[in-house]
């Protein structure tokens, strides 16, 4: 049926394929626009930068400014995927709320579903619901149209939504079991904001270290470029390779950019698959330190 596959098939987590293309074409795009600018506008800067040959430099900075740009779809997608399953958790509370007070007013569970999907906020759930709804108008099992129903959808809201199933064959006590869902719910809630709050000290340890190594590096090439052609007589004080020592640093930055969004998107919102906005603030912070101020330095 084309309600089933509706619900089968999308899902809040879900990205879809205009995500992916948008992604692939930004980038291509990007970074061969990049590459034409910086080759054209970036001799002058050239002439007198320490830096690695300018083809290594137009290469890794046309590879990240495309990775920044592909990944917009991906964070816009991203941020709308945790307002949702937000929404969705949050919607939780009172839909179990209304079903309840619509079983202990006589009527049954389908109908109080009904009327309690016309006040849910959450736009994703909502739609669920009058999916399924439709889908046991044209015959479908209740039970098999929650089950489809929650397809999907955060595990926390997927299991509260399947206490539909036996308040439908809770007679008198229907109620009672949803009155009892929704206080748990509620409760998962506190805890859900809690875990949140304490886990994003993850994100501000990820951020400060990152810009501590960078701003470091930094320093280190001023250092570098400062003292290198310094010496005593004829014998240098201090030397380093200024050009391999910013290659160095800044295929590090990036690396690390990567793995923290990873990690941060893991810890914070369980989910490796939501890091596309994470990795856009670390990558950006990355190209500005690392990948601009040395050319000046």
């Amino acid at each position: 049926m084309k309600y089933k596959k509706n619900i089968s098939e999308s899902g809040v987590y879900d990205f879809g394929n205009k995500y992916i293309l948008s992604s692939l074409v930004a980038g291509i795009v990007i970074y061969f626009a990049s590459w034409f600018i910086f080759s054209r506008y970036l001799s002058g800067l050239f002439k007198d930068s320490r830096l690695a040959s300018e083809g290594i430099y137009i290469i890794l900075s046309s590879a990240t400014i495309s990775l920044i740009v592909a990944h917009i779809p991906f964070a816009l997608k991203t941020r709308k995927i945790v307002s949702n399953a937000s929404k969705a958790m949050k919607g939780m509370v009172l839909l179990l709320d209304t079903v309840s007070v619509g079983v202990k007013t006589g009527s049954t569970i389908v109908e109080s579903l009904q009327r309690a999907s016309i006040s849910v906020t959450s736009e994703e759930l909502r739609k669920r619901i009058k999916i399924a709804l439709a889908e046991i108008e044209l015959g479908e099992g209740f039970d098999k149209a929650v089950y489809d129903m929650v397809k999907g959808l955060p595990k926390t809201v997927s299991e509260s939504l399947k206490v539909l199933i036996p308040a439908s064959r809770g007679g008198s006590s229907a109620s009672t079991v949803l009155q009892l869902a929704r206080d748990f719910v509620r409760k998962l809630m506190m805890f859900d904001e809690v875990r949140k709050t304490s886990l994003s000290l993850y994100l501000y340890i990820a951020l400060i270290s990152i810009g501590i190594f960078e701003v470091g590096g930094v320093f280190l090439l001023y250092l570098s470029g400062s003292m290198a052609t310094a010496a005593q007589g004829s014998i240098e004080i201090f030397s380093v390779n200024y050009a391999q020592t910013w290659l160095f640093l800044y295929s590090t930055g990036i690396l690390l950019s990567i793995f923290s969004s990873l990690f941060s998107a893991k810890v914070i919102r369980g989910r490796i698959k939501l890091y596309a906005d994470y990795l856009e603030v670390f990558l950006t912070i990355n190209y500005i330190i690392m990948g601009i101020i040395p050319l000046f330095l």
